[in-house]
């Protein structure tokens, strides 16, 4: 694979190496020559999909519509104070087209192949307000070894679940959660406060990247016991442990009884692990875990908003399934 990753990456420089210069070929606001095209895309813009193709200068990278016409479809600044003084030799050989921001638009990352075998991932994200891709310095990497183990997985699984901020955090009684992709959400009352992911920079990390570079943007992350430590804010407690118990007897959906359930359109749904997500008049208004409590010597919710759910008993009762505050619910095969 390293050998591979080598060639492709020779073979790419010596295809693009001679249109590094005058714009890659471009004339004007159209693509003259197509042998300089470097990669190609789809985008997603204005929630439409849009083929794209790459081509770049020292400056820019250029995208046209790949139609046949080559039209300029937009530029985007490259970071060129973080390049090598005198790296002209490089090539973009792949790129990421996802919508990380979820704004119906298409954010950039762009993988670069530099001579000396080493490689750089540079990270924009689409602005409405500027109409521009804007650069994110924390979200990129450069000159990094190709001689990396290809076969390192980043693992963030320690962190994956429900951690609530304590009282001498910058965010007391505010729930930060983590998938185990490393993506995170901070929540405050029921509403999402900012979102990210965790990335490392080599070695270093991990650290959180916000999408609105809000006040948590930049910080290290370590866990501490049974706490997490995020250097901008303070500490968290985990409210709850997916992986502890077995909570499948309640996975499935189940629906709020007529009789005897305070709400007349309200269901549940749960997974294999004890996680849940309660609807109400067919919006969901909570979700969390189940946990078992053994001071209580029962199973509890917890939730992440303070809704009638947080902190009730769960128990089953033959068919049905009983949480205090809300009343009986039916399994749906």
């Amino acid at each position: 694979m390293k050998n591979m990753k080598k060639l492709f990456c020779i073979l790419t420089l010596a295809l693009f190496g001679l249109a590094l210069l005058g714009g890659c070929g471009s004339s004007g606001d159209k693509l003259s020559d197509p042998d300089a095209i470097e990669t190609y895309g789809t985008m997603i813009w204005d929630n439409e999909l849009i083929d794209v193709c790459f081509t770049h200068d020292q400056e820019k990278i250029y995208i046209y519509y790949d139609d046949g016409d080559y039209a300029l479809f937009k530029t985007v600044d490259l970071p060129v104070e973080d390049f090598h003084d005198g790296d002209n030799d490089w090539s973009i050989y792949t790129v990421e087209l996802e919508d990380v921001t979820d704004n119906g638009y298409s954010d950039l990352r762009a993988y670069i192949a530099h001579s000396d075998m080493s490689e750089s991932s540079i990270f924009w994200t689409w602005s409405e307000d500027f109409e521009r891709f804007v650069y994110q310095p924390t979200a990129s990497f450069f000159y990094t070894s190709s001689e990396d183990d290809d076969s390192s997985v980043l693992n963030f699984s320690m962190y994956e679940g429900i951690w609530i901020g304590e009282e001498e955090n910058m965010f007391p009684n505010m729930y930060i959660y983590f998938d185990s992709e490393g993506k995170w959400q901070l929540d405050s009352d029921g509403e999402l406060v900012d979102e990210g992911y965790l990335y490392f920079l080599g070695d270093d990390g991990p650290y959180l990247f916000s999408y609105e570079s809000g006040a948590l943007d930049g910080g290290y992350v370590e866990v501490e016991g049974d706490r997490l430590y995020i250097s901008t804010a303070g500490y968290f407690t985990q409210i709850a442990d997916p992986s502890e118990g077995d909570f499948s007897v309640y996975e499935g959906v189940w629906l709020g009884d007529d009789e005897y359930n305070q709400y007349d359109d309200i269901y549940m749904e749960f997974d294999s692990e004890g996680y849940w997500y309660l609807y109400i008049d067919g919006e969901m208004v909570d979700e969390g875990y189940i946990q078992y409590i053994p001071e209580w010597e029962g199973i509890y919710a917890e939730g992440v908003r303070e809704t009638d759910i947080d902190g009730c008993r769960v128990e089953l009762e033959g068919d049905q399934l009983y949480i205090g505050a809300l009343g009986y619910f039916n399994h749906v095969d």
